[in-house]
């Protein structure tokens, strides 16, 4: 579906199965103000861009009850949302991407991560994040680029990826989260202020390489944790 200029676009209760293009698959949004996405499926297709979604950074988006499944994105994410994001109950399981999402100034709680060959969910600018979980995927990681909250995030059993989660930026709030028994770092950290990074109340555990690593010369405050074996 290319919509080339609407104020507006509502889809419900559709299925995109199997579709094959050169840039996307499902829904590509040239110009709208806002798009509505709910109880939609995206199975099968297979695209050069974005696979299933792409809006531009004009355009602001809402996703609930949505699901990726089996999705091909040769070069480009399954999803990318280049305005002001909200997403709700959203699910990516079994995709192949060079990466799997990007999503921007982003408002999500409930987003599931399973069973992926890509490389990162991204998530750029402003956030507040809970509910989500990156679980047994080769190459996806959490990369969160800005400033924000992310309260009980899962990261775990993730393959050929350098670090479970990289946060970059400053006034960033992680807590209430888990990160164990993925490939390289647990975590990474960067901030180019003091006092601007907090990870609290979080398990970093089984990782194979260093459980916490700070790669800015701000270390982040850290209260409250458990980090072993790693």
């Amino acid at each position: 579906v290319y919509v080339r200029s609407v104020a507006s676009l509502e889809v419900s209760d559709t299925v995109f199965i199997g579709g094959a293009a050169i840039t996307t698959a499902g829904i590509y949004v040239a110009s709208s103000s806002v798009v509505d996405i709910s109880s939609t499926r995206f199975i099968g297709n297979e695209a050069g861009g974005s696979t299933a979604i792409y809006t531009p950074s004009s355009t602001d988006s809402a996703l609930a009850e949505v699901a990726f499944t089996g999705n091909t994105a040769n070069g480009s994410y399954i999803v990318n949302l280049g305005g002001d994001s909200v997403v709700t109950d959203v699910d990516f399981t079994g995709n192949t991407a060079s990466n799997l999402a990007f999503m921007q100034n982003l408002s999500a709680t409930g987003i599931r991560v399973q069973a992926n060959s890509s490389s990162y969910l991204y998530v750029y600018g402003s956030f507040a994040i809970e509910d989500v979980s990156i679980i047994n995927n080769r190459g996806t990681y959490a990369y969160l680029r800005g400033s924000g909250t992310i309260d009980n995030l899962v990261v775990a059993g993730n393959r050929a990826i350098t670090q479970g989660v990289y946060l970059v930026g400053t006034d960033i709030d992680l807590t209430n989260s888990t990160i164990v028994g993925n490939d390289g770092d647990g975590l990474n950290l960067s901030t180019t202020e003091r006092r601007s990074m907090y990870v609290t109340n979080t398990i970093v555990a089984y990782n194979t390489d260093d459980g916490i690593y700070v790669s800015s010369s701000y270390a982040p405050e850290l209260a409250y944790n458990n980090v072993w074996a790693n």
